[in-house]
């Protein structure tokens, strides 16, 4: 069985100063991997090299396809990330930051329809946030924005979930529900 995502020799640097050494891994679908380390160790620019945020050495492919053959909106069909800290997001709510998600699957000028606004619905229903979907995502928490950005994901549908420390700005009851969560959507 060939693996779902396979990350081959990944090396990043900053400048003349390598921070990523050769990493390699594969993971089946279904798994979940955690990445451990001190802060400053890499953790975060690995991550970004490997989804194609940052210029790397190596290759990472999801379903044997290299990420760095696809365009932007391409491989955003097959690898989802989701960052420590969301970008700032003005003038939008929950629903249509959620609804975002659907960009990759959508053709040019296409709207999202029935069958986006029914997954962000429940995504809310999944991550119990059904009444923040017409709040202003600029004016929430950054935890409270963090499991927005989960739910956007979930829309997104990627056959692969990259997560930067996805509950370090949760407090301990929402810190251990997107835990479950991600587990069980895995």
């Amino acid at each position: 069985m060939s693996a779902l995502f396979k990350v081959d020799d990944i090396h990043v640097s900053y400048g003349d100063v390598e921070i990523v050494h050769g990493v390699s891994f594969s993971l089946q679908e279904g798994e979940l991997c955690a990445l451990l380390g001190l802060n400053g160790s890499g953790k975060t620019t690995m991550m970004r090299g490997i989804c194609g945020l940052l210029p790397a050495q190596g290759r990472s492919y999801v379903d044997n396809i290299p990420l760095d053959s696809m365009n932007e909106r391409t491989r955003a069909r097959y690898l989802s990330f989701i960052p420590q800290i969301s970008s700032p997001i003005q003038g939008k709510t929950v629903l249509e930051v959620l609804l975002m998600g659907a960009n990759p699957h959508l053709g040019l000028l296409e709207s999202p329809g029935k069958k986006y606004y029914d997954a962000a619905h429940r995504a809310l229903e999944k991550l119990h946030l059904e009444e923040f979907a017409e709040k202003d995502f600029a004016k929430l928490s950054q935890g409270q924005k963090q499991l927005i950005i989960l739910a956007r994901t979930l829309v997104q549908d990627a056959p692969v979930m990259l997560m930067d420390e996805p509950d370090s700005a949760l407090d301990f009851l929402n810190r251990h529900m997107v835990l479950s969560k991600v587990h069980e959507v895995v």
